[in-house]
């Protein structure tokens, strides 16, 4: 018989860098300055998966609109892109 594993609901900080593709101390940073929530359980922070994964939409989402302005930008100044 086959099992199937459901996704954790709550992720540690080396598995939320890893989904964001980011380093750990990166992730550290973020959550010091409140960019993802998360929780303390003793000494070890635990990150809920649905809200890394609306961080990454959002950010992935900013990231875009960020290179479309830089590439009108350029266009404007007359550098072919």
């Amino acid at each position: 018989m086959a099992r199937i594993t459901l996704p954790a609901l709550e992720l540690t900080t080396r598995e939320a860098a890893d989904l964001l593709n980011v380093s750990h101390p990166f992730l550290l940073e973020l959550l010091d300055l409140c960019a993802i929530p998360f929780r303390r359980i003793g000494n070890r922070r635990m990150l809920q998966r649905e809200a890394v994964v609306s961080y990454r939409t959002k950010n992935e989402a900013h990231r875009l609109e960020v290179a479309d302005e830089l590439t009108r930008e350029a266009q404007a100044i007359g550098l072919n892109y």
